[in-house]
């Protein structure tokens, strides 16, 4: 689910919590539960704008491509958080900011 800045630019911030979302769950490591808890605020957010988040496929990946997953995962959340509407952005930028927050705490486990 990786991709590239240019076409994370064209996305709806619902779109962008999807496919973080969908980065995180495809990262092969556990990152001490940091993944796993950014993904928590992840549905958090999701359930507050009434957005499905399940149906991605899991994949085995090495260290190097699933922090490479969490990193562009962070970024899709950072454009998330600026581009929600105002009374949206309200109700969803502590869950997001938690999530961010969560991935970069487990960047730094190695």
């Amino acid at each position: 689910m990786l991709m590239a800045g240019g076409l994370m630019a064209d996305m709806r911030p619902p779109d962008l919590l999807i496919a973080a979302y969908g980065n995180l769950a495809n990262a092969n490591h556990d990152y001490d539960g940091h993944r796993v808890a950014a993904m928590k605020q992840i549905e958090g957010a999701a359930k507050v704008l009434g957005i499905d988040l399940h149906g991605s496929n899991k994949v085995h990946e090495r260290q190097a491509e699933s922090d490479a997953q969490m990193h562009e995962a962070k970024r899709m959340l950072e454009q998330a958080r600026r581009d929600f509407a105002e009374r949206d952005r309200k109700k969803i930028e502590e869950h997001l900011s938690h999530a961010i927050h969560e991935i970069n705490v487990a960047l730094n486990i190695k």
